[in-house]
């Protein structure tokens, strides 16, 4: 019996097709809400998951206003620029913070902007668990080959920005297919599951590979196949997470 399986990090595109809120300033009182109810998952979860608690230092911002909330007293060192612009973890003094958006989060149902503040959180922890995956120079850009594709796919993208309409989603398509035949030219290129917003990361093909399945031995010998669905990351509104999948060949019941 084959089995598919999805990494839970699918769960974050529930948000795709949601328009953006107004701009407002960070509701001081609201937040520290958004805060108690993700440490009460934290304190549900006891640190037994990964070995330690989940939960670490979060600020939420707005860029606009310059305004920001946080979850414990902020450090005596200047405030970095980017609270507000980007959901990640940052280094604020001596700490590690995990920062958000105002205005992604606070349109959220209370579920999923946990589930927000408790995802930024994780990849500090991720970091100190030495799970974290560097991104690749992507030495196949250095052949004429690799530059080529990847230049035809920048010159349909430029065009979907230009159009819109069936232009824009033939221009769309026609980048996806540049960029399938990069990597078929290049099979050694293990794909990425994760590109920020930040920096255009995306279009740049500058992921990290920082979404895994964890098998054992006996489960190991059972895969059969995985992969990223990568172009699920280019839709509107979409997580900065790809779904990760894998098919396991189980044996008859």
């Amino acid at each position: 019996m084959r089995m598919p399986m999805c990494c839970a990090a699918v769960l974050a595109c529930v948000v795709i097709g949601h328009p953006p809120p107004a701009i407002a300033q960070v509701d001081q009182q609201r937040a520290q809400e958004f805060f108690k109810e993700a440490q009460a998952v934290c304190e549900r979860d006891g640190g037994r998951l990964w070995g330690e608690p989940i939960c670490m230092p979060m600020v939420i911002g707005d860029a606009q206003t310059q305004t920001f909330a946080t979850s414990q007293p902020p450090p005596d060192a200047p405030r970095p620029k980017i609270i507000g612009l980007l959901n990640g973890p940052i280094r604020w003094g001596d700490t590690r913070w995990a920062a958000l958006r105002w205005d992604m989060v606070a349109p959220q149902p209370p579920r999923v902007r946990s589930g927000m503040l408790i995802h930024e959180s994780f990849h500090i922890v991720q970091m100190r668990l030495g799970l974290s995956v560097e991104t690749d120079s992507a030495e196949h850009l250095d052949s004429v080959d690799g530059r080529y594709w990847m230049r035809l796919e920048w010159r349909a993208l430029a065009r979907a920005l230009r159009e819109s309409g069936e232009p824009r989603a033939l221009a769309i398509r026609e980048a996806l297919a540049f960029r399938q035949a990069r990597h078929a030219r290049f099979p050694d290129k293990v794909p990425f599951t994760f590109w920020t917003y930040w920096r255009n990361r995306y279009a740049r093909d500058a992921g990290l590979r920082i979404d895994h399945f964890l098998l054992s031995d006996d489960l190991a010998g059972m895969l059969a196949d995985a992969g990223v669905d990568r172009d699920v990351r280019g839709l509107p509104g979409a997580s900065d997470h790809a779904p990760a999948w894998i098919t396991l060949d189980l044996p008859a019941a």
